[in-house]
């Protein structure tokens, strides 16, 4: 009979986010682009930033690096790629086997991101209320992850019906908006009350700066992790600190590609022993002398023993060996066999 340990659990896609740690160069965001594949992810993510669609001069910076930007708006400037700039990043990453995709922040960056044919895309946590955008994408044909990293749950459970009302893919991601996010706040719970109240796909969007909520959300059972991504912390930005470096992606990726595989294949027991049939001889042992004993000797516990390997007599018949007499002359150093007793 098979013994299914668990039942099947969904191999997460892994999706590193970019966001802005190429700091404006494209250069710096074509190197992403190769490293984030070397590791195994499944998809990387940019945001498509306009900034005269967005900002303004009032816009108050997160975590800015005052020496280069004197306004939030200026960053975002700083920030953009022109169209061919993203049409290069997009085929640069779909050779690299990538899903490549963004987070929008306003229609026009929305028409960029289906003008590039993306097949997935990102509602941000600051998103969520902007019922103006999530009526553009409710009718679009690509996979949509929201974030719900500020949201209350009525907020959630407002956008979710407007996304909903059109033909959406969706994936619900439990965030928490802060920068770094302390793990008394990334809240693992959230992810099963995603799944009980909306019945759809879900994930973690982390921002620990590590891999351990997203290692403990695979073996949740989530169907996404999005994780920040930076070459080296030492680099100045507002997502340093909530971000992984590659070794730490790649650890991710291997930790999420061993346990799907674990998970998802229940052993059965007698198959694998019948299976193991050769090594069972190699670590089993057999009945065998505790010193050399001649012929015509009537066997006691005390002059068995069990030694290795297990092809001789089986370690369990030892007490049908007890009591035998030998029929011819046997060493210490070799197991004993039926044929050596009799009786």
């Amino acid at each position: 009979m098979s013994n299914s340990v668990t039942s099947n659990i969904p191999r997460p896609v892994i999706i590193a986010e970019v966001a802005q740690a190429h700091d404006g160069s494209i250069a710096l965001a074509h190197s992403y682009i190769d490293a984030v594949s070397e590791v195994g992810a499944d998809a990387i993510k940019f945001q498509i930033h306009i900034a005269d669609e967005e900002s303004t001069e009032d816009d108050l910076f997160r975590k800015g690096v005052k020496m280069l930007d004197k306004t939030r708006l200026e960053y975002w400037r700083r920030m953009e790629f022109t169209f061919p700039q993203w049409v290069e990043l997009v085929d640069h990453a779909r050779e690299k086997g990538l899903v490549v995709f963004a987070s929008c922040f306003s229609e026009a960056a929305l028409n960029i991101m289906t003008r590039l044919n993306m097949e997935w895309l990102k509602i941000a946590s600051g998103e969520v209320t902007n019922y103006e955008l999530l009526g553009y994408v409710r009718h679009l044909p690509q996979r949509v992850f929201l974030s719900t990293g500020m949201s209350s749950w009525s907020e959630i459970d407002k956008a979710i019906k407007i996304l909903l009302d059109g033909s959406v893919d969706l994936t619900v991601m439990q965030c928490t908006s802060k920068y770094p996010t302390r793990f008394e706040d990334v809240g693992l719970n959230v992810i099963n009350e995603l799944k009980d109240r909306y019945h759809l796909k879900v994930g973690l969007s982390d921002h620990t700066g590590t891999i351990y909520p997203s290692l403990q959300a695979v073996s949740q059972g989530v169907d996404a992790i999005e994780v920040h991504v930076i070459f080296d912390r030492r680099i100045l930005g507002p997502d340093t600190t909530s971000s992984v470096t590659f070794d730490e992606l790649k650890v991710l990726v291997e930790f999420r590609n061993a346990l799907v595989t674990l998970r998802n294949n229940p052993v059965e027991k007698d198959g694998i022993s019948k299976e193991l049939e050769a090594s069972k001889l190699l670590f089993g042992r057999s009945v065998s002398l505790r010193r050399g004993l001649k012929k015509g000797t009537k066997l006691s516990r005390e002059d068995l023993c069990l030694k290795k390997p297990g092809t001789g007599i089986k370690a369990e018949s030892i007490f049908e060996v007890e009591g035998a007499t030998l029929i011819r002359d046997v060493g210490a150093n070799v197991l004993l066999r039926w044929e050596d007793v009799s009786g």
